[in-house]
C-alpha cells in the first residue's frame, strides 16, 4: 500500500460501524491496518508516541474511578460527565496537538456507549503509540 493511500484513512470511515463487529470482536484491521494508518498521519504532522500517550493517560484518568465496576460490567453505560470530559479532550487542541488525533476522538466519540467501547479507543490509541514508535525507529528512506 503507498503511503498516500495510508493517509488517506479516515477514522470516520473505519470507524462508522463502531470498533467491534457482529460477534463481538474488535473490527478487522482496527487494531493493524488502521492504527498503521493513523501513526503515518500523526507522523506526518511531527508529532511523536509521547504525544498520544499523554492523549492515552487523560483517557485512563477519566476512566479511573470506573475501572472496577467496568471490569466486572464491560457493558456498564459511560456516564455522561465522562463522556463529556472526552468531548473536551476533543477539543483541548494543547492536548490532542494534532488534527488526526482530533479526528479519531470526534469519530469515537458516537461509537462509545459503555466502557467494553471506551476501552476499545485506549486499545487503539496504544497500538497507534506502538506503530508510531516501530516507524520512527526505521530508517528515514528517499
Amino acid at each position: 500500500m503507498e503511503l498516500s493511500e495510508m493517509l488517506a484513512i479516515k477514522p470516520s470511515e473505519y470507524l462508522t460501524n463502531g470498533f467491534y463487529d457482529d460477534k463481538g470482536e474488535h473490527r478487522e484491521n482496527l487494531n493493524g491496518l488502521y492504527s498503521l494508518s493513523m501513526a503515518y498521519r500523526i507522523r506526518e504532522e511531527g508529532l511523536q508516541p509521547e504525544n498520544v500517550e499523554t492523549v492515552v493517560g487523560h483517557l485512563e484518568e477519566i476512566a479511573e474511578k470506573y475501572v472496577d465496576e467496568a471490569v466486572e460490567n464491560p457493558e456498564l453505560p459511560v456516564d455522561s460527565i465522562s463522556l463529556e470530559q472526552l468531548k473536551k479532550l476533543r477539543d483541548n487542541r494543547s492536548i490532542t496537538n494534532s488534527a488526526a488525533l482530533g479526528e479519531l476522538l470526534a469519530a469515537a466519540q458516537p461509537q462509545i456507549s459503555n466502557w467494553k467501547d471506551y476501552s476499545a479507543l485506549v486499545l487503539h490509541l496504544e497500538r497507534i503509540t506502538a506503530q508510531l514508535a516501530l516507524l520512527e525507529s526505521l530508517p528515514e528512506q528517499d
